[in-house]
Formats: structure tokens, sequence, C-alpha cells
């Protein structure tokens, strides 16, 4: 389980890039990445698609243009991403 005393080392291990004492980024391309900071205790999703409403998804009809974030899921949403990545490259 990844809890906040293991999360440096997982995200480390998942490619992430140290970019500052307590920062480390991981950049998927065309402008989008997520930034943690271990100071501020805070990931940022960069950047965030605001124009879908809590249960709305992106399809084909409806691209997405950003991150889009449902409540508070953003810790399974980095790891979702990143697994979803990784099967992109393969």
């Amino acid at each position: 389980m990844i809890t906040v005393d293991n999360l440096r080392q997982t995200i480390l291990s998942l490619g992430f890039l140290k970019t500052s004492s307590d920062v480390y980024e991981q950049d998927y391309g065309n402008s989008t990445k997520i930034v943690v900071d271990f100071d501020r205790e805070k990931i940022e999703y960069l950047p965030v698609d605001s124009s879908f409403r809590e249960g709305d998804f992106p399809s084909q009809e409806k691209e997405a243009t950003g991150f889009v974030i449902h409540r508070d899921t953003r810790k399974f949403c980095m790891l979702s991403l990143y697994s979803f990545s990784i099967k992109e490259r393969l």
C-alpha cells in the first residue's frame, strides 16, 4: 500500500525526477505533467480540463485537453496514469 511514508520512494521508482529540494515531476509530453510537492503536501496535475463535471468522462466525441480529476482521487489517478502510459509505450 502506498502511504505518505513511502510515496517518495514510489514515485522515484515510477520515473519521477527531483526538480528541487522536495519537488518531483513526471512529464508526459504535450505540456502535461504531474508535480508532487512534499513541502506543500500537494499533488498537481497540469493542465486540468475543468470542462468535465463530476461523473463526466472524455470520449471520442468529447476529448479532454488535460487531466480530468473528480473529487479527491489524485493519488489513484497518478498511479493509473502511469500504468496507462507504460502500456502506451509498449
